[in-house]
């Protein structure tokens, strides 16, 4: 069985058809781009300048497996169930009880789109994860309602896009901050 690059052992077939990289003898200049290191020697340096063969080094984002199937119905699905929620936290904004128990049910919905970050590209999983820190630390009573609009238009806006781009992602960002929405408030 051909050991795993940067194990020194071997290991199972299944991480090595995960990360689709095994080491069979590699050495020497010419396979310089096909080793994968740890340390900044091999990729940063008088080393990779002096020996790179000019090809694209490996990165994480390669290595990333296939959506699972069924992802994009099952994220779609959550979407609207989080969407709803947000509705319904709206409409209770009298119901303390009511509008908790709704601004749960968002955490929940936006923690299983956290889950499926791994089959959606960065800016998807970048936006949630901010959606989520807006929402952390605050009781339910003190999310207002402008809040709740606007992140509820954040996510029909990025259900909709099937690939997010960086300008999506700031256009998202720019969305909330333009309500008052701290955005970075979850990293103080």
């Amino acid at each position: 069985m051909p050991e795993m690059l940067g194990t020194g052992g071997t290991s199972s077939p299944q991480i090595q058809r995960v990360a689709g990289i095994t080491k069979k003898n590699l050495s020497g200049e010419k396979h310089i781009n096909s080793l994968i290191s740890s340390g900044d020697l091999a990729t940063t340096g008088n080393f990779a300048q002096k020996y790179s063969t000019g090809q694209e080094i490996t990165t994480t984002t390669q290595l990333k497996s296939k959506p699972i199937q069924g992802s994009q119905i099952r994220i779609q699905k959550t979407f609207n169930k989080c969407i709803d929620a947000i509705e319904r936290a709206i409409e209770n904004k009298d119901d303390i009880i009511g509008k908790a128990n709704a601004v749960n049910e968002i955490r929940d919905s936006l923690e299983q789109l956290w889950q499926e970050r791994k089959n959606r590209e960065d800016q998807f999983g970048d936006i949630i994860n901010i959606i989520q820190g807006v929402l952390h630390r605050e009781q339910a009573e003190d999310i207002t309602i402008k809040h709740l609009l606007v992140i509820s238009k954040v996510l029909k806006n990025i259900s909709n896009i099937s690939k997010l781009t960086n300008s999506d992602q700031r256009d998202a960002l720019k969305m909330m901050a333009d309500v008052g929405v701290d955005i970075f408030k979850f990293l103080r």
